[in-house]
């Protein structure tokens, strides 16, 4: 017998979508955390200088530290492709009406295929800092547009499915203000998270001991302080940029509670960086304090990317709706009756 309860009751699960979404953002994430490791570890060249081939074989026949940390990574993004194909398709056939997902959809599909061409550059030049900077950022940005598409696609799930997909998601506007501050954010936390890389790819970091501020001399590390300073006073600059995007979110809580609570979250995200920093630091660029450094930045531009998700008009607004829509608002409104 059909299945004849009401649209806006039916739709309260993820669907094979959603959970997909959720398997490919995992994937993501253990590939950019091989990646990083990679990066830290110096393994990059640990498959000699070819690609896609492993010291011209599919399978290498010696194994080093750096060999396995390289191999697993390549296979990684690998990995998450036969996941993030799929998604694609089943993504945009099902939401595919909505403008946020073909640009989350596009975003995602085109950060993967330039990380994966940024890695073959990284091994065919051999670590050229410049390289390994960007193909750090772009990782980063495939995970948090990722992130947004699995966000939106659990939404729309639970608002309906595809009957929903016209339906507004955002409670209220924000003001114009906060709606600059928060995609100045994202612009300034991106510059800022390639100023680290580069720190991190030509290894300036492990020079300095001091901390909140170098004690090192020019006579000592030359240029490498200059780099350092510029690194450290970007990082001071969006704890203050932080704070105040808090505050204007704080007047706006009643109306856009989630865009207060998210820079809320942005604000700890920014002093645990600062001492995920110091750590650095003191540990002289260890592997596991690198990786919550780089952790860290990853939930910093995944909240100011959430946040400049937000502060958009809603796609829904001002367009036609289908009568599977009205079926469905008339479901909710009902149920809030």
């Amino acid at each position: 017998m059909a299945d004849k309860r009401n649209p806006a009751q039916t739709a309260r699960r993820l669907s094979l979508t959603g959970w997909l979404s959720w398997a490919t953002l995992i994937a993501m994430f253990l590939g950019n955390t091989l990646g990083f490791t990679d990066a830290v570890t110096g393994s990059a060249m640990g498959c000699g200088p070819d690609w896609p081939l492993c010291n011209g074989r599919l399978i290498p026949s010696h194994w080093t530290l750096a060999t396995v940390i390289e191999y697993t990574h390549r296979a990684s993004i690998l990995f998450t492709s036969v996941f993030l194909l799929p998604l694609a398709v089943l993504a945009l056939r099902r939401y595919g009406r909505r403008r946020e997902v073909r640009w989350l959809v596009g975003l995602t599909l085109g950060g993967v295929v330039a990380e994966s061409a940024l890695g073959a550059m990284t091994v065919l030049f051999q670590n050229p800092p410049a390289v390994i900077a960007v193909h750090l950022g772009v990782a980063i940005t495939s995970f948090v547009a990722l992130f947004l598409l699995t966000l939106t696609i659990g939404r729309l799930d639970r608002a309906g499915g595809p009957a929903a997909v016209l339906l507004p998601l955002r409670p209220l506007a924000a003001s114009r203000r906060l709606a600059r501050w928060s995609w100045f954010s994202l612009v300034y936390v991106y510059v800022a998270a390639y100023i680290g890389a580069y720190v991190a790819s030509t290894g300036f970091g492990a020079l300095f001991e001091g901390w909140p501020l170098p004690v090192e001399r020019w006579s000592a590390v030359g240029p490498a302080l200059l780099v350092d300073v510029l690194h450290r006073t970007a990082a001071l600059g969006f704890l203050v940029l932080a704070v105040w995007v808090h505050v204007l979110a704080r007047r706006e809580r009643r109306g856009r509670p989630d865009l207060f609570r998210a820079s809320g979250v942005a604000v700890i995200l920014v002093l645990v960086q600062a001492l995920s920093g110091a750590l650095l630091i003191w540990t002289h660029i260890s592997t596991l304090a690198f990786l919550l450094h780089v952790t860290v930045v990853t939930g910093l531009f995944t909240t100011y990317g959430y946040m400049a998700m937000q502060v958009l008009p809603d796609p829904a607004a001002g367009m036609e709706q289908s009568p599977a829509l009205r079926v469905v608002q008339g479901g909710r409104q009902r149920a809030g009756a």
